[in-house]
């Protein structure tokens, strides 16, 4: 769901590439709150779920990017 309280599930499933993917969250400031390179086979269920934990309420852009594309969506947290 957007707008999420504890989390959210983002679908990544039109993603097809043997490389790694990396993401990024961001809050309007530019503000970096998670940024991570990951191998694309630990991500097998197609969706990734983020979690709020420690993150402010407002907010916030997630960007996912391959070697070939990348794709930015905004999330508000609650």
């Amino acid at each position: 769901p957007n707008p999420f309280l504890d989390y959210t599930c983002i679908d990544i499933s039109g993603i097809s590439t043997p490389d790694s993917l990396e993401y990024q969250l961001c809050d309007v400031t530019g503000r970096v709150y998670y940024a991570q390179i990951t191998e694309t086979s630990s991500w097998e269920g197609k969706r990734a779920v983020l979690r709020k934990a420690q993150l402010p309420s407002g907010i916030y852009f997630l960007t996912i990017k391959t070697l070939y594309k990348y794709k930015t969506v905004r999330l508000c947290v609650l």
